[in-house]
């Protein structure tokens, strides 16, 4: 087992990490003095897993309740968060409860918010089960729901008290949410690490899964722990994400899976880095980082136009001032944030895309 501290003081947490840790760890890990127990968790999920989570939990004597929802991405709602809510007040969750967040990133985002805001916080853990989660998601404290309007709009920074990244459970996961994980990866060698960029463009197995996780996670904890609240440097996570959230938005949370929606923003990203200087030409950045999208089988083109993404990017929450805040590598490795306006947004879409 491999173990990543995530240091915020009196809000510090382990996220453990490695094969079997709901079988050999979770019931030591729950040791000590809880009321109610709520686990959260989509159907699809605890059809496959359900069995393995209750087995832990009733070997570690924890009494608990279980609420499903819908798999996808269209459960980060209001009115899915609503039925949770009130599933919590007919259990009697009191403030001394524990939720549990058994899923991807969907049912950590809803999970981890739903905690947050009842009673004003509730303790709450993390048990991802896609890769993505594990190594993105389920650390740092970012919790949400969507609107109509955008991703992530309605949310809050709540931290878990634990992540289990229990890999056995990645034998289930669909080929797309495979890519959709390394996708994530991906981002964190771009933004930090030339080295495990190089790795994960030639990996042919996933023998040092654990090992790569690992290091993502100890990426992502350095980066919360310097910048909790999303303030400076926290924001260079959003690389690829500022774009990509206006493309699963258009796509209506359908067309495009999160990490697929993220290749394509960071493909244009990178695109709008060369055309404004930002990212090096003589460093081959763009066309390194396409070879290795395209080789795990991920999207890099836009199907949207010019305008359609505008709209729906200046809804970010990275938007202000009458423009917004882009996420631009300067070489593997290297990125900065760089605010464009409305204006010069809209002339870089309709000169990258083709179209307005």
């Amino acid at each position: 087992m491999k173990k990543v501290i995530v240091p915020l003081e009196d809000r510090s947490y382990d996220i453990l990490i490695g094969p079997h840790l709901l079988a050999e760890t979770l019931s030591n890990a729950l040791q000590g003095s809880y009321g109610k127990v709520i686990v959260i968790s989509d159907e699809t999920v605890w059809q496959l897993h359900g069995t393995a989570l209750e087995s832990s939990l009733n070997a570690a004597s924890i009494t608990f309740n279980t609420v499903l929802v819908p798999a996808g991405e269209k459960s980060k709602s209001l009115s899915e968060l609503e039925k949770i809510l009130n599933f919590f007040a007919g259990n009697g969750l009191g403030r001394d409860g524990l939720v549990i967040a058994f899923g991807g990133g969907v049912i950590g985002d809803l999970a981890g918010f739903a905690a947050s805001i009842w009673m004003r916080g509730v303790r709450y853990i993390q048990i991802p089960t896609t890769l993505l989660a594990m190594v993105d998601s389920s650390v740092g404290g970012k919790t949400a729901v969507n609107l109509n309007a955008g991703k992530n709009l309605v949310g809050t920074f709540w931290q878990p008290s634990l992540v289990i990244a229990d890999t056995s459970l990645l034998k289930t996961l669909p080929e797309r949410e495979w890519r959709c994980g390394l996708s994530e990866m991906i981002k964190y060698g771009a933004l930090f690490s030339p080295s495990l960029f190089e790795e994960l463009a030639s990996m042919e197995n996933t023998d040092r899964l654990p090992e790569l996780i690992e290091i993502c996670c100890y990426l992502k904890s350095d980066t919360v722990q310097a910048d909790e609240r999303d303030n400076g440097q926290r924001m260079l996570l959003n690389y690829g994400h500022t774009f990509g959230h206006a493309v699963e938005k258009l796509g209506d949370f359908e067309q495009f899976n999160h990490g697929e929606a993220v290749a394509i923003g960071m493909m244009l990203a990178a695109t709008v880095g060369e055309r404004i200087g930002i990212t090096k030409l003589e460093s081959n950045c763009k066309s390194q980082l396409e070879k290795v999208l395209t080789a795990h089988g991920l999207p890099i083109n836009c199907p949207f136009s010019a305008n359609e993404m505008l709209q729906a990017m200046m809804m970010d929450k990275k938007a202000h001032d009458g423009g917004i805040e882009l996420i631009l590598l300067e070489d593997i490795g290297k990125a900065s944030i760089v605010w464009k306006s409305a204006a010069e947004l809209q002339a870089l879409l309709i000169e990258v895309l083709g179209n307005e």
